[in-house]
């Protein structure tokens, strides 16, 4: 039993003709990944089949989550945004997911990144001289006065075929000797086909 990187052994007590529980301590969330050793006779013992297998322990509060999903780039400005706000605590949210809100490439999506570290231009309130980035810190102190937490979704697999990373640090992509560029592309399964998003590539982990 594996627990915060730590290996030690937890005994299984017989519960039933065929069911044995563990009890375990814990005081911290996470995945905790365990294997099973067994012996029939006490004597000789034998490890399960499975590499490993884990339990999810989540935290308390997620019992009483109610998300709502504001889509950025289909959602107007900051100023928009904050006016959402108000009406998604009316009608029963207390946590708001976000796409994501990095800037986007030529494509416009918010999963084709083209800069982890900006806060894209689009949402930008129209003569407000502040940075994007500090207009979003505004956003988000008005979610924390309504009691509203955020869930913001960050892409950090791949980025924009023309992304800051791709462009001038390439050896950070997946290298790929088929494409003329060398650059891995991202992709995806479709039934029993892979294919691949032609404007997506692989960060190298």
């Amino acid at each position: 039993h594996n627990i915060f990187g730590k290996m030690s052994d937890i005994p299984f007590h017989k519960y039933g003709p065929n069911e044995f529980h563990a009890k375990i301590p814990l005081n911290k969330c996470g995945i905790f990944h365990f294997r099973v050793k067994y012996s029939f006779n006490g004597r000789k013992w034998h490890w399960d089949k499975s590499p490993s297998s884990y339990f999810l322990v989540a935290p308390e509060i997620i019992n009483s989550v109610k998300m709502y999903t504001l889509i950025p780039n289909a959602s107007g400005d900051f100023n928009n945004w904050k006016k959402y706000l108000h009406h998604i605590k009316e009608i029963g949210f207390n946590v708001v997911h976000l796409l994501p809100v990095t800037e986007m490439g030529s494509q416009k999506s918010p999963y084709e990144v083209h800069d982890l570290f900006k806060i894209d231009s689009q949402y930008g309130i129209l003569g407000d001289t502040r940075d994007t980035l500090e207009q979003f810190e505004d956003f988000m102190k008005e979610a924390k006065s309504l009691g509203i937490g955020l869930c913001i979704d960050l892409v950090l697999n791949h980025v924009g075929v023309k992304s800051r990373i791709a462009t001038h640090l390439p050896d950070w992509i997946v290298p790929d000797a088929k494409r003329p560029d060398g650059l891995k592309r991202a992709g995806y399964w479709d039934n029993n086909e892979w294919k691949e998003w032609e404007d997506l590539v692989l960060i190298n982990y």
